[in-house]
């Protein structure tokens, strides 16, 4: 159906391009793509969702943090009617300006 080839060193930025092009093959107003977890990039997730495109992908869940003592994703809670995360410590992290979170 639709192909590319890239000199990148992996895919994870040729999710949204590609769906956006079977989109428009298939001339359908919405769309379900797969693809697998070397496509997990949050803000290729993002430009997919805004473009009616509902990607299904596995999430991946790197041990590294975690074999080091360190926290993850999965240690903190998204409180999405205060728009804040929760940490372990019990800490909200708010959105801020620039697009992160921060303790306050």
């Amino acid at each position: 159906m639709g192909h590319e080839v890239t000199n990148a060193c992996n895919d994870m930025n040729q999710l949204n391009s590609m769906a956006l092009r079977a989109k428009a093959m298939l001339e359908v107003d919405s769309l379900e793509v797969v693809a697998d977890a070397g496509c997990y990039n949050s803000q290729e997730i993002k430009d997919c969702t805004d473009q009616d495109i509902v990607p299904y992908i596995p999430q991946t869940n790197s041990l590294t943090n975690k074999k080091a003592g360190l926290h993850t994703k999965e240690d903190f809670r998204y409180d999405g009617e205060n728009d804040c995360y929760w940490c372990p410590a019990g800490e909200a992290l708010r959105h801020s300006s620039n697009g992160t979170y921060k303790r306050g």
